[in-house]
């Protein structure tokens, strides 16, 4: 996958940045060498993905502008890619709950509001060509000029249609009503939570499920990027176990499966980056004076999944209608090919309905090439 937009280049900052309109209409040049260069190469591109999410806080209405802009340089580096033949085209978004702190109903609204900032201004102008009546409403009360950004024709150019909505995580933000407040509202940590150095899983599904509910089943499938950074130092004899990381992939990634049984569509997850950059966010540590690359716990964590080995999470997507059985025990599974030793008894996936329930002691094949059963807790993912 190709992403053309992470960062902006220093004189387009020196220019204003996304404060700029140019800036958009500068990302749709750029986006069309991008497709040039890449198009008949990249299964997908992703025209704008933040790098990191934010920490929960109050709407800031005044980046409302710079918001826009980006969305714009996303309408248009879409037509630009377009036209550049590229098959696969995404936008990226970091995706939040907001949760009431009380069962008040001022709560709630505040928590609605925030929602609707940290979520809908994104799906809203992209999905429907309108941005959440909340938002529009308390910029229209406080900060009237800054809706001046938005120009005719933007939200039609806005609302291109996607091939893929990319999902990154970002923890949720506990809500309070309170008079005097900006915006009359206060926005914090949920309390009472896990601290493991990066969002907790709980309101993961929520998040899919809540996407699923927005954008209907003409909705484009997701792609959930799981990040967080764990900068474990080596032990002596070189090994990072990176558990701290392995705890949330085996969380999270739990949580997207959660939401793919309940008819999410979800197209994969990406899991940070293959190398670490002096960061820690790799799956291989990669040692900066002899360049050694040493792969991290979390490494094998990911390579169990993918192979589908005892303890590993199956691939994510709902299934499918089941396959014809047969004698020789036709599988409904998920994809790749069951691997020889994973289909052993005790470790046997329940598909439903359950051809594979008849499994046996011996290594099984499924008879569709291209898709397997996963051993995980019994359960199986289809295509």
């Amino acid at each position: 996958m190709a992403e053309p937009g992470r960062r902006a280049a220093p004189a387009v900052d020196a220019a204003g940045g996304w404060l700029a309109r140019d800036t958009a209409h500068r990302f749709q040049d750029y986006a069309y060498l991008v497709g040039e260069a890449l198009a008949d190469r990249a299964a997908a591109v992703f025209t704008l993905w933040p790098a990191l999410g934010t920490p929960p806080a109050p709407p800031a209405l005044h980046s409302f502008p710079a918001h826009h802009h980006r969305l714009l340089g996303h309408g248009l580096a879409t037509r630009a890619l377009r036209e550049a033949g590229a098959r696969q085209l995404g936008l990226g978004h970091h995706f939040a709950p907001a949760w009431p702190a009380r069962d008040h109903d001022a709560d709630e609204q505040a928590a609605a509001l925030v929602a609707a900032w940290r979520n809908d201004l994104c799906t809203g102008p992209v999905r429907r060509g309108a941005y959440p009546a909340p938002v529009l409403e308390v910029l229209g009360e406080r900060t009237p000029a800054l809706l001046d950004a938005v120009r005719p024709g933007d939200l039609e150019t806005i609302a291109a249609p996607l091939d893929l909505l990319g999902v990154g995580y970002d923890q949720p933000a506990w809500v309070q009503a309170r008079p005097g407040a900006p915006l009359g509202l206060d926005v914090g940590l949920v309390p009472d939570r896990e601290r493991t150095g990066a969002p907790g899983s709980e309101g993961l599904t929520q998040v899919l499920t809540d996407l699923k509910a927005q954008l209907g089943e003409a909705g484009p499938p997701l792609v959930v990027a799981l990040g967080g950074v764990w900068a474990e130092a080596p032990l002596p004899d070189g090994r990072v176990p990176d558990s701290g990381r392995v705890r949330f992939l085996e969380g999270h990634v739990q949580a997207v499966a959660d939401a793919a049984a309940r008819g999410v569509g979800v197209r994969g997850v990406l899991v940070g980056e293959l190398l670490d950059r002096g960061e820690g966010l790799g799956l291989v540590r990669v040692d900066g004076g002899t360049g050694e690359r040493v792969r991290k716990g979390s490494f094998g964590w990911v390579a169990g999944v993918v192979r589908g080995d005892e303890g590993g999470a199956s691939p994510l997507a709902p299934p499918p209608a089941p396959y014809p059985g047969g004698a020789g025990g036709v599988f409904r599974c998920a994809r790749q090919t069951l691997t020889d030793g994973v289909g052993r008894l005790g470790f046997a996936p329940r598909c439903t309905p359950s051809p594979c329930s008849a499994h046996r002691p011996t290594p099984a094949r499924c008879a569709h090439d291209g898709f397997r059963c996963s051993p995980r807790r019994g359960e199986g993912w289809g295509r």
